[in-house]
């Protein structure tokens, strides 16, 4: 597992061209990236990286305990609201104990700062929190 303080020895801002999964694949024994899209799987990934297409609206069909880390990002957008709570729980599940579970997703906030923009128009509604039951 990498901490925060070795993780930035190796990302540098000014590279442009840095993919982070190869950067992972790097630092781990063993990858397994899952894409929603066919489009986004690299050609020649490297040795030690296993690259899937699935759908992460349907439960996980990987064993209980098989991942030390399970990283999720962006994918708010794809993953219906009533999958939620059971998404979370398959990322727990396949967690090994002591695993690290890392979501990055998207924060929307519209706003203006001369006060244009007011409440009730749609930008200012997707800014509006639901709970998923």
């Amino acid at each position: 597992m990498i901490n925060g303080a070795q993780l930035t020895r190796f990302l540098n801002p000014q590279d442009k061209d840095l993919e982070m999964r190869y950067f992972v694949a790097k630092c781990f024994a063993q990858v397994l990236g899952i894409d929603v899209s066919p489009h986004m799987i690299p050609e020649n990934p490297p040795d030690n990286m296993e690259l899937q297409v699935d759908d992460l609206n349907g439960r996980f069909t990987f064993r209980s305990n098989h991942f030390d880390v399970v990283h999720s990002q962006m994918v708010a957008g794809g993953i219906h609201a009533n999958r939620w709570r059971s998404y979370i729980r398959d990322i727990f599940r396949v967690l090994r104990p002591g695993g690290w579970c890392q979501m990055v997703e998207i924060y929307y906030n519209a706003q203006s700062d001369n006060g244009t923009l007011s409440r009730g128009n749609l930008p200012s509604l997707l800014n509006t929190e639901t709970s998923v039951s």
